[in-house]
């Protein structure tokens, strides 16, 4: 008889050799270093955010986030950008990014936005970052036409408006800073008297009393305004302090840019140039400084020629070639859409032609400060000359 023992010695041997490779003692899972992923990174792809291990979101390929490793949980960072989590498998290093986000010269409106599920929050120039798939309250600091700029987690980014599904007001009492109008101040030419220059005119303002005029906006607190900003206010977009003004240089002569300029990079204060073009388009780059904002004085209508007012050509200019002159001024000075009429002339014809050249603010000569309501293509100037005080242009400014 066959010895059925010899059938199952193979059996047995496998069996050995099993058990002998389980005893073997197994190489150790690699350790993370997860101090590695610790800086700020720009994410290569979309990935989840997570919450208690559950899928809460999205984040957006090419969005800067920052882990932060003083909260880990088996793999799962804090991100400082939100109150949620992302899981390390899900990122790989990459370069660290500048995550700053922009400081806004406004005051945030008395309400929050609640959004609906699933909505999309966009950094400042319109690109998605998050997706959340549960609804979330951020407060309102732009009510643009479409879409809020709105402050979560302690950082800025823009919500469309039919992603919100209701408003809450806050408890907080109102500010007692705001402002219910803004002074825009007009300048126009600078001279030096230790230079040995002397003024022409009220509208030559020397370059010591420009200084003293900078220093006393600095030292009480003052900001000055781009255009964007004072048009948001105009429109009602934002809420601004009540220390907040715009400076506005006419015509660009060259004193703007040789005793100006330097001041007001000095005390790190913004003015919008308002260039007649073809007086200075050979020189249009040499201008071009982070503290000042080059807009239009038309191209060659700074000049007489109509009836009435100055006699400003705008007044009576052909339809068509006022508009090509101011075509070519934006082209100029590389997009500009705000105007400063030529001797402060203006009528319906005038802003007829700034219309048509897409122009969407535009300022006269006329004396006052400037209020939400107002047309935006008649707007007054504080006018600066040299024979203010400096508590004279104090008084001006409030």
């Amino acid at each position: 008889m066959p010895n059925k023992h010899v059938k199952k010695a193979p059996q047995i041997m496998i069996l050995c050799l099993l058990l002998l490779t389980s005893c073997q003692k197994q190489p150790e899972a690699e350790k993370v270093d997860y101090a590695s992923f610790c800086h700020p990174f720009t994410t290569e792809k979309e990935i989840p955010l997570y919450e208690n291990g559950s899928p809460a979101g999205t984040i957006a390929s090419g969005v800067s986030v920052t882990p932060l490793c003083s909260d880990i949980a088996d793999g799962y960072f804090s991100i400082s950008e939100l109150p949620y989590m992302i899981y390390y498998e899900d990122v790989s290093e990459l370069e660290a990014t500048n995550s700053d986000q922009p400081l806004y010269p406004y005051i945030p409106f008395d309400a929050y936005a609640i959004t609906k599920a699933d909505a999309t929050l966009y950094d400042t120039n319109g690109i998605p970052q998050y997706t959340l798939h549960d609804s979330f309250e951020a407060q309102i600091w732009i009510k643009g036409e479409q879409f809020y700029t709105v402050e979560y987690y302690e950082r800025f980014y823009q919500l469309a408006i039919d992603q919100i599904e209701q408003f809450k007001a806050t408890t907080a009492p109102p500010p007692e800073n705001l402002a219910s109008d803004v002074p825009v101040l007009m300048y126009h030419f600078f001279y030096s008297k230790a230079n040995g220059e002397k003024p022409s005119d009220n509208n030559w303002l020397e370059v010591g009393q420009f200084e003293e005029q900078l220093a006393y906006l600095k030292d009480n607190g003052y900001v000055t305004l781009h255009m964007i900003d004072l048009e948001r206010f105009l429109k009602g977009e934002v809420q601004l302090d009540d220390k907040t003004l715009v400076i506005t240089i006419d015509d660009g002569d060259p004193t703007v840019y040789k005793y100006a300029y330097p001041l007001l990079q000095q005390y790190d204060m913004i003015a919008t140039t308002f260039l007649v073009t073809s007086w200075y388009w050979w020189d249009i780059d040499n201008r071009i400084d982070p503290h000042i904002e080059l807009q239009s004085h038309s191209n060659d209508m700074h000049q007489g020629g109509c009836t009435g007012q100055h006699g400003g050509l705008i007044l009576c200019i052909d339809t068509a070639k006022g508009v090509e002159d101011l075509k070519q001024s934006t082209a100029y000075t590389y997009g500009a859409w705000v105007f400063a009429y030529p001797f402060g002339d203006f009528n319906d014809h005038a802003k007829e032609i700034l219309r048509l050249a897409d122009f969407r603010l535009a300022f006269t000569t006329v004396y006052g400060t400037v209020k939400p309501g107002m047309d935006l293509l008649e707007l007054p100037r504080v006018r600066i000359s040299n024979e203010d005080s400096l508590s004279a242009f104090a008084n001006k400014i409030k």
